[in-house]
């Protein structure tokens, strides 16, 4: 069985986007906040905001999961998204509850 079709497979999920404006500010917060990368052992300059949730190719994101990384803790993020998301998830959901 292929990727795609196991994605396919998968029962639908309810999305947590957020309105497009929610999410501009939610994204504007966190950019400033957090201006070096969250990945504790780093200390280089925040270039993304990386979705820790995710559905298949990306589609059923959760907005509320952002974390700001360094270009190369995303690629890494991106690489093993397994690894990325148990690794990145908990500092992504406190970034959350200090925004509300």
């Amino acid at each position: 069985m292929t990727k795609q079709s196991q994605c396919y497979k998968t029962p639908k999920i309810k999305s947590n986007r957020l309105s497009k404006k929610e999410y501009a500010k939610y994204k504007r917060y966190l950019t400033d906040t957090f201006s070096i990368c969250q990945d504790e052992d780093c200390h280089q300059q925040a270039d993304d905001l990386h979705h820790t949730k995710f559905g298949c190719f990306g589609a059923v994101k959760d907005d509320r999961t952002l974390i700001a990384l360094c270009r190369n803790h995303h690629a890494e993020a991106h690489k093993n998204k397994g690894l990325g998301q148990k690794k990145y998830l908990q500092i992504a959901n406190k970034n959350w509850r200090d925004h509300e």
